[in-house]
């Protein structure tokens, strides 16, 4: 995990990190991720979502749908094991940790919105929708294919 600027551990505890990982802006995000991987974008999510299950139809909609985050989440069938590790504000208040893990996209909405998917500990959709930019989420980087840039 990529400790640069705009980057976090839940609570500020180190131990998190270990645990959970780091929590970014989404600038940060943008730098995060290691030589041949990426940041996903808004249709690389959307293809993941697809292929456990959910129709292009559903995929392509805003807020919750599907049923994929509980092959998403740790401990569902996907391989994926995202751990619910909650999110901070743009105030610096960490929150929704063991509710929550919120990832960050490369697809911008607007100038200060990027698109994220929210997997909850208590519901099985995938809520799809904008965020603020300076709101610190999750990352899970995607391997660049072979012969892509």
């Amino acid at each position: 995990m990529f400790a640069g600027p705009g980057s976090w551990c839940f609570g500020d505890e180190q131990a998190d990190c270990d645990i959970n990982g780091r929590l970014y802006t989404w600038e940060g995000a943008r730098q995060a991720c290691p030589d041949g991987a990426r940041l996903p974008s808004d249709e690389d999510w959307i293809a993941l979502e697809v292929a456990l299950g959910m129709t292009p139809e559903d995929a392509s909609k805003d807020r919750a749908r599907g049923t994929q985050g509980a092959r998403l989440r740790r401990g569902g069938d996907s391989g994926f094991d995202a751990p619910i590790s909650g999110y901070r504000r743009p105030d610096g208040s960490y929150v929704r940790r063991g509710e929550r893990a919120a990832y960050w996209t490369s697809s911008e909405t607007n100038a200060e919105d990027a698109w994220h998917r929210d997997v909850r500990s208590d519901v099985d959709t995938i809520y799809r929708s904008p965020v603020t930019k300076t709101y610190a989420l999750s990352v899970r980087c995607v391997v660049h294919a072979r012969g892509a840039r």
